[in-house]
Order: structure tokens, then sequence, then C-alpha cells
């Protein structure tokens, strides 16, 4: 049997401040575009099946001069990441500023790729200007290196919320089938849930530099945010 619903809200955020320590986990497989690993922040539940992915915003580049000097900081690299990082909002572990998602197993994920969270380059090249931009490849091995490294956490899931802002945004759009392919595929019941905030992108096709479009084919709406639940039993 199978049962689906779809629930659209519209929300409009507040930034609220609170702590909520993460720990960074380093993913050899992936690559900013320095080549540097890529990298996500974990926070474990104690005591809930539910879990957040967050996608990390940051707009993109579009010549060699931008993407060169995107390269040398936290949005090419990860060579500066620090060990831990603290979440605020709807990262925060703090049950009164952040009642809805303080208990979630919490994933962040940093945003060195330049692509939107959607490249699948596995080298580079000329074309590329020498870095890679290799954004869905990367969260496929982060949640691979999840998937071994906390599985105890992983394997109980019940919900999942996948999130992201501006570039973050975007990023939830292209990779939201992947994740929803691979819950079905390990997952007899669960939640899925995708929330897209702050993501201003209005275009028919975005292109990373002039030899690779990106594969968007379709204006994206100008919204601050929605939440789209799908709840599948099978």
């Amino acid at each position: 049997m199978q049962i689906a619903s779809i629930l659209f809200l519209f929300l409009f955020l507040h930034h609220v401040e609170s702590s909520g320590d993460m720990n960074l986990f380093k993913v050899n497989s992936g690559h900013c575009m320095d080549g540097t690993p890529a990298a996500y922040y974990f926070r474990p539940s104690n005591n809930s099946t539910k879990w957040m992915l967050s996608l990390q915003g940051g707009g993109a580049c579009y010549t060699k001069d931008e993407c060169t000097s995107r390269s040398k900081g936290d949005l090419g690299s990860s060579k500066n990441y620090k060990s831990t990082y603290t979440g605020n909002r709807w990262f925060s572990a703090d049950a009164t500023s952040n009642p809805d998602f303080y208990d979630f197993n919490t994933v962040y994920v940093p945003y060195c790729s330049s692509d939107v969270h959607s490249g699948q380059q596995t080298n580079v090249s000329a074309l590329t200007w020498g870095f890679y931009f290799s954004g869905h490849l990367n969260l496929v091995e982060i949640v691979k290196d999840i998937q071994t490294k906390h599985s105890n956490n992983w394997n109980k899931m019940t919900k999942m919320l996948i999130t992201g802002g501006s570039a973050g945004g975007v990023g939830t759009f292209f990779n939201a089938d992947w994740l929803v392919s691979l819950l079905i595929n390990i997952f007899i019941y669960y939640y899925y849930h995708l929330f897209v905030s702050y993501s201003f992108f209005l275009f028919s096709i975005f292109r990373l530099h002039k030899s690779q479009p990106m594969p968007l084919s379709k204006p994206l709406p100008l919204v601050d945010g929605f939440l789209l639940e799908i709840i599948r039993i099978k």
C-alpha cells in the first residue's frame, strides 16, 4: 500500500541566535574547487529519528578570475574549515529558540563547489580553469560517509528534511529527486521534506562558465520559503 500527501507551507523566517555545535567530517572522495576534500558538519540526536540536511548558499562564479578568487577562500576550499560549527536559527540545539528542529540529527554541508551543489565533474581540465565543480557528487559521497560513520542514527531514520538557502536552495531542487530515490531504496517507511529558503533565482539557463551550462531549464519561483512534505508507505 502507498499513501502520499503533499503539503505546501509558505514561511517567513526570523533570525534567532542560539548554540548547537556540530563536528566536522571530511570526505576524501569529494572535491572542493581547489581539490581539497568536501566536508560536512554533523550533530547526532540522542533520542530522535528525524533528520535535517542543509546546503549552504553563497552564489557562484562565472569567469576564471571570479573562480580563482573563490577557490582561495571557504567557498572554494575546505583547508581552513573549523573543527566545529556553531548552529543557530533552525540549526540550534536549544528547544526554546528552535522548538521544531532542535532534536534533529543535523547535517550542514558547506558550499565549496560554486555550482549550486549540482556539478558532476570528476576531473579538472582547461575548460574548468583547473577547478572541480562537483557539488552533486560531493553530496553523494557525504551521504555515503554518513551512512558509514553514523549508521546507528541513519538506519533509524523516519523523517528527512533537505533544505538550503540561496545557492543551497537551488541545490535542494537539483538533489531532491536523487535523495528521494535513495530513501525509497533503503527505507520501508519514511517522511521526506524539501524546504527552500530565500532562493531568489529567476533565469532559464544558469551558466557556470562558457563551456558548461548548468542543467536548469526553467525558472524557479520567487518565494521566501516553502516546505514540501511527502509521506510514503510501501
